[in-house]
């Protein structure tokens, strides 16, 4: 079949929709206080990095209804004899930057949200890519996938510090942080901060072995004027959580853990995913004073390394077994949701994002997108007819995934809002 013959097929297919209840239901486990009728009120902040902010919480104060979807989908053609496919996107009210793969290579193109318009399109043309989420924040857009690059955000112009860098990267008002997790030719395992020239400002948690060296887990988040780092470098004699001075990288405390999943970082608390035996994981809430554990609870192994989404009283997690929410102040199971689906295709993918302006969580797995309601795990409707879905980001009444490596847009329909 022609891929623009299927891919018109795949377009068509996803505007079917399941409005009626889930072919899954949830288990509820503890008593919520008593529910009151929700206030809707949407804003439309950005989604500009992995997790949707510096802290990672993957939560969004837009809305999306069970009836949102399919409005557009970008799927791009051959690039002079280059096969191109979308890895992850984050997105401002006026703009989308999606990334993936040209032939071998990372990739950016600054996309229209009204119509999918490319404005600008950066090609790194360096090999291989590892499929990282980008950074946009103060006009820059920061890009460490075979280098710490920065893109200007009107122009698409660029600079590329060095090659042989792969991680996720946070920017602040002063500094830009980012991780190198992938040692393959270049640089140690590193976090480091650098100036918006990529001027490097200081250089800590590094780690280097013979040969390729990948680190199981390796995240950061920033909150409260603290940056967080968690780490896991495959022992656990070598893996750990800590807290740094975002000025000078000097540690405020560190402590050992095995993290699983990238840290998120709200309100005081860190969240992680940890493996505390072989087999054995649990959800653990440490403090941003001094990372004492203040509640842990055993979850399955987690879906992907997502950081553990963040509201206002809930931590949600996506596991092998299912959805599991839990109580942000104690850890007591508030529900549970048996998605079961296979690991999305694409490195670093996640499977959720919560649109708390509506209460609704989205969680992508296999052929759909569920939307869920966050306060009770009550299905609410579904997106069907899609490709190994993943990755779901939300601005304002619109929402983007990646499918079968195109990009999708699913908006609220207008008529349908209260």
């Amino acid at each position: 079949m022609r891929p623009y013959l299927y891919l018109c097929g795949l377009y068509l297919a996803a505007w079917a929709r399941v409005s009626s209840a889930n072919d899954v239901a949830p288990a509820r486990v503890a008593s919520p206080a008593v529910a009151t009728a929700r206030v809707r009120t949407c804003g439309h902040s950005p989604w500009s990095t992995y997790g949707k902010d510096r802290g990672r919480t993957s939560a969004s104060d837009g809305c999306l209804d069970a009836t949102a979807t399919v409005a557009w989908m970008f799927a791009p053609a051959l690039f002079k004899g280059r096969v191109q496919k979308i890895a992850h996107a984050i997105a401002e009210e006026d703009a989308v930057f999606v990334v993936g793969t040209r032939g071998q290579a990372p990739f950016m193109n600054r996309l229209d949200p009204s119509d999918k318009t490319i404005r600008w399109s950066y090609d790194s043309r360096a090999d291989p890519p590892r499929m990282e989420w980008p950074t946009v924040f103060r006009g820059i857009v920061m890009y460490v996938d075979h280098g710490f690059t920065s893109i200007n955000r009107e122009t698409g112009e660029h600079k590329t510090a060095f090659l042989d860098a792969w991680g996720p990267s946070i920017i602040d008002e002063s500094r830009i942080y980012a991780v190198n997790k992938w040692q393959e030719e270049g640089p140690t395992l590193f976090l480091g901060a650098f100036d918006d020239s990529l001027k490097k400002l200081w250089k800590g948690a590094q780690f280097s072995a013979r040969g390729i060296v990948i680190s199981d887990a390796n995240g950061i988040a920033f909150d409260g004027g603290t940056l967080f780092h968690a780490a896991n470098y495959h022992f656990p004699k070598l893996s750990f959580v800590s807290a740094l001075e975002p000025a000078t990288g000097s540690a405020k405390w560190k402590v050992a853990a095995v993290p699983e999943t990238s840290v998120s970082a709200e309100g005081g608390g860190l969240y992680i995913v940890e493996r505390k035996a072989k087999d054995e994981f649990s959800l653990v809430a440490r403090s941003q004073t001094d990372g004492a554990a203040t509640w842990e609870t055993p979850v399955d192994h987690p879906f992907t390394a997502q950081a553990p989404l963040v509201t206002a009283s809930m931590i949600i997690v996506h596991t092998t077994k299912g959805i599991v929410a839990l109580d942000r102040k104690v850890g007591s199971i508030r529900w549970r949701l048996p998605i079961v689906a296979k690991p999305p295709r694409t490195f670093n993918a996640t499977s959720l994002a919560a649109a708390t302006g509506s209460g609704t969580l989205v969680v992508t797995a296999d052929d759909r997108v569920r939307f869920i309601d966050l306060e009770t795990g009550a299905p609410k409707g579904q997106v069907v007819g899609l490709v190994d879905v993943h990755s779901p980001i939300i601005v304002g009444d619109a929402g983007y995934v990646v499918a079968n490596h195109a990009l999708v847009r699913i908006e609220n329909r207008h008529e349908a809002r209260p």
